[in-house]
């Protein structure tokens, strides 16, 4: 038995199938197109990622902020109240006084 290799030329290859050049090349756009778009979504998806977490820092320092300005509402409305209840002891407090002064004065008037 005699077997026979046959040898195949570069030539002869691309006599018999003409498109294999086209082919190869599109293979090659195609592999370097998804390593760019691979690369390229690695990218985006950090990018992402530091979005979100500045996003967070933001909502964390904000809430910072709202309690700051809650708690300085509340002292606020404290400090009111305490002026408002002042007052109120130096209108009594006045009140008291003219009347011991009234009482001081009628006393006198029957003594």
């Amino acid at each position: 038995m005699i077997i026979r290799i046959k040898r195949f030329s570069a030539a002869d290859v691309l006599k018999k199938h003409p498109t294999i050049p086209i082919s190869l090349a599109t293979l090659g756009v195609s592999a370097t197109n998804l390593a760019v778009n691979s690369k390229r979504h690695k990218a985006a998806t950090e990018y992402q990622k530091k979005q979100l977490d500045a996003m967070g820092k933001l909502t964390d320092a904000m809430a910072e902020v709202n309690d700051s300005l809650i708690e300085e509402q509340r002292l606020r409305r404290e400090d009111l109240e305490d002026r408002v209840k002042f007052r109120k002891l130096e209108r009594d407090s006045l009140k008291n006084k003219q009347q011991k002064k009234r009482l001081l004065l009628i006393s006198r008037l029957f003594n």
